[in-house]
């Protein structure tokens, strides 16, 4: 639309604001020429690997595509929950598939916890690592995912971190990275952000953690402006999940072949550039 003409650019912004008030067969109408270049059949997509952008859902729906995220892992073939049509929700993974259990592991009710999930799509176990397969699940058939989350009064799972990646400051609140980063990455001048643990600095927590930002800056935008942003969006989290320090990273921060971030390898660099190496 950028590309297009004064005429075609109206007609798509008097669309597009439309579109946030009509029912979705109004919108597949307004938004036509998009859906003839898709092929004119498509409903929907299926979203998994990664959580879902809210501004992406929101982009698709207003155009006349839902996107339904769904969550899952290897070992549970691979489906557990997922939206569909009729019964999805924004900002979750959806209800748990026919003959799927999920349950919280949390210290109270209504907490976010581990998720664990049991039925005939869990695994039956690790090839020849009865070990390892004890790890993660139990004498009563639940698997262990190590996914944090919870899940709402009419059953729909809600993902919010990591296990592994759970931050526990030094007065014993807890911080979920994914939650701090999300808010982050809303700023067009942070290109990447990783959130992490780091020693804390100040001396009346002494050995324990706090929260720090890794930060990509966009291409173009200094360091001071890459701080100010980062000050600016952590106004809105609680101030014990605020960043305590910021630090800027040269060039794309390491990823798996699926393009997740590697923790482990961001936390090993920040310590080798201290340490002078």
């Amino acid at each position: 639309m950028r590309r297009a003409g004064p005429a075609r650019r109206l007609a798509f912004n008097v669309a597009w604001a439309l579109s946030s008030i009509v029912t979705p067969g109004v919108r597949r109408l307004l938004f036509r020429p998009v859906h003839r270049a898709l092929g004119g059949c498509l409903r929907g997509f299926f979203s998994g690997g990664a959580p879902l952008e809210p501004d992406v859902a929101e982009f698709f729906r207003r155009l006349g595509i839902p996107v339904y995220a769904g969550y899952g892992l290897t070992e549970t073939s691979p489906v557990v929950a997922v939206n569909r049509p009729g019964a999805s929700r924004p900002g979750s993974v959806g209800r748990a598939l026919d003959g799927v259990e999920i349950k919280i592991l949390s210290e109270g009710p209504g907490e976010d916890g581990e998720i664990l999930t049991r039925g005939p799509h869990v695994m039956q176990g690790y090839y020849r690592r009865p070990d390892l397969t004890g790890e993660v699940i139990d004498a009563a058939g639940w698997f262990h995912t190590g996914d944090v989350g919870r899940l709402d009064p009419d059953g729909f799972l809600h993902i919010t971190g990591r296990l592994k990646s759970l931050i526990v400051l030094a007065g014993g609140k807890k911080v979920h990275p994914e939650e701090v980063e999300s808010v982050l990455a809303a700023s067009p001048a942070i290109k990447e952000v990783c959130v992490l643990a780091v020693p804390s600095s100040d001396g009346l927590t002494s050995g324990g953690e706090e929260v720090c930002a890794v930060v990509v800056p966009a291409d173009g935008t200094r360091e001071d402006e890459v701080r100010g942003e980062v000050e600016r969006l952590s106004a809105r989290l609680a101030p014990y999940k605020r960043p305590r320090s910021v630090r800027v990273w040269p060039g794309e921060l390491p990823k798996t072949p699926s393009r997740k971030i590697k923790r482990a390898l961001v936390l090993d660099g920040l310590g080798d550039k201290e340490a002078g190496r």
